[in-house]
């Protein structure tokens, strides 16, 4: 079996969805599924990597920060 999960953000961040999708998608690996995670290429990470089993493809996207106003990063795919 294939799966593919999509999230704006992934690992490392470090939010509750992010967290819940790097636990299920271990396990996921664990029990021999085939998981691909979709998310956006923030400043520092690579365009791919497998992380535990899981392969992780990021996609270029603009990233937007405000500091005290909303902790983690805003996401905007082009087009």
């Amino acid at each position: 079996m294939r799966i593919c999960l999509v999230n704006a953000l992934f690992y490392p961040f470090a939010g509750g969805v992010e967290k819940h999708m790097y636990e299920l998608s271990r396990e996921l690996v664990r029990q021999g599924v085939d998981v691909t995670v979709v998310t956006a290429r923030l400043r520092g990470t690579p365009a791919y990597e497998e992380i535990d089993g899981v392969k992780v493809h990021r996609v270029p996207c603009l990233e937007v920060r405000a500091p005290g106003f909303y902790p983690p990063p805003l996401i905007f795919a082009p087009g």
